[in-house]
């Protein structure tokens, strides 16, 4: 039921803003426990960590969605909304005093779907309008039509949505009151960020993999994935929680697929991952016919399938080589993980260890090196 009692903002925030935790801001993201202030999580990022606001407008929504702990039929908790105002007043006043830099919002329905996320971007619009310079991620909802998506996207620094699943079949375990349909039309659109719920049973790598692969195409920037947490009093609160190895391996998968060049095909078994910390090197040990990659000639593809070579230093290799500069020992320098690529390439025609390194892994192109993974 509503609550109708009034809530002074923070005592919103500490009910919207632990709300807000099933959706993924950054792959690795954690409550401030140093910050007194509820709702404010630290995104981890490549330039170190981020803290910002990670708030619902509202808890209250009209969908029933089978996993959600906001669902209309679930009578838990009060359900609460700010106002407008109240929240671009919290924003401000949190930025101002450094205590983050930047605002992700999400929601769930209201009432109406299109009623909220027009508040949730009257939010955007007023911020930007009276000079916050923070970072703004909008969450788009259900069936919102994408003219007024665009309209409060440029306000925004991202907006995103979740597709939940990655499959329509898949999706209706989830959810019977969404569609995969809109959101690839969001997505297509506004190429931010999408996510996933991970691991409740039904769901299998292969189907996560195939739409990845089809959003990254699409120009979608990053999915994110989050293992399945059964929530008390919703239809599927009697499943085991979503193992957090499998979202990571998603993650793993991802990577390989958006920024090294492999394919599902590359790295599935049958409809599943491999059960192995390193995919990676997984697959060049099920491929050994590709190495020794000779790296004086080698293209940046076929860098980045060396194990221990990312785009970063498969960009550099090649920058050297260009210049003539590349030599034995400054291979091994540019090399994050010397132990793990070294054994996969070639300089110039030869290895370059001697004998007596220790970490000689000859023994990975035998017939028997499958056996020391």
């Amino acid at each position: 039921m509503l609550i109708k009692k009034a809530f002074d903002i923070y005592a919103k925030l500490a009910i919207l803003g632990v709300h807000s935790r099933f959706d993924v801001c950054s792959m690795w993201e954690a409550n401030d426990l140093n910050v007194t202030v509820p709702g404010i999580y630290h995104a981890k990022t490549s330039s170190g960590k981020v803290p910002i606001l990670k708030v619902l407008f509202t808890n209250h929504c009209e969908r029933n969605c089978n996993y959600c702990s906001n669902r209309k039929d679930r009578d838990k908790g009060e359900r609460l909304s700010f106002t407008v105002d109240e929240l671009v007043r919290v924003t401000q006043q949190l930025y101002s005093k450094g205590y983050i830099r930047g605002l992700f919002l999400s929601s769930g329905t209201g009432p109406s779907s299109v009623e909220t996320f027009i508040k949730m971007g009257e939010v955007a619009k007023r911020l930007k309008k009276r000079g916050f310079k923070g970072y703004i991620h909008l969450k788009v909802l259900p069936y919102v039509p994408l003219d007024i998506v665009d309209y409060y996207a440029r306000y925004a620094s991202r907006v995103s949505y979740n597709l939940e699943a990655p499959s329509e079949d898949i999706l209706q375990v989830l959810s019977k009151d969404k569609s995969l349909k809109y959101g690839f039309k969001v997505l297509s659109r506004f190429k931010g960020s999408t996510q996933f719920v991970v691991d409740y049973g039904v769901d299998r790598d292969k189907e996560y993999l195939i739409a990845m692969k089809r959003l990254f195409e699409l120009g979608v920037k990053r999915v994110y994935f989050k293992a399945f947490v059964p929530i008390k009093d919703t239809p599927m609160e009697v499943l085991r929680p979503g193992s957090k190895s499998r979202e990571h391996h998603l993650y793993q998968a991802s990577f390989l697929v958006q920024r090294y060049g492999f394919s599902p095909e590359d790295l599935l078994e049958g409809d599943s991952l491999p059960e192995t910390s390193d995919l990676k090197l997984y697959w060049a040990m099920k491929n050994r016919e590709f190495f020794p990659v000779e790296i004086t000639k080698a293209s940046y593809e076929d860098l980045l399938k060396v194990p221990g070579i990312g785009p970063r230093t498969a960009k550099r290799i090649l920058r050297f080589l260009r210049r003539n500069e590349l030599t034995e020992e400054g291979l091994k320098k540019l090399l994050p993980s010397v132990r793990k690529s070294l054994p996969f390439i070639l300089f110039r025609g030869r290895r370059i260890w001697e004998d007596g390194d220790t970490f000689s892994m000859l023994p990975l192109f035998s017939e028997t090196g499958a056996e020391c993974l």
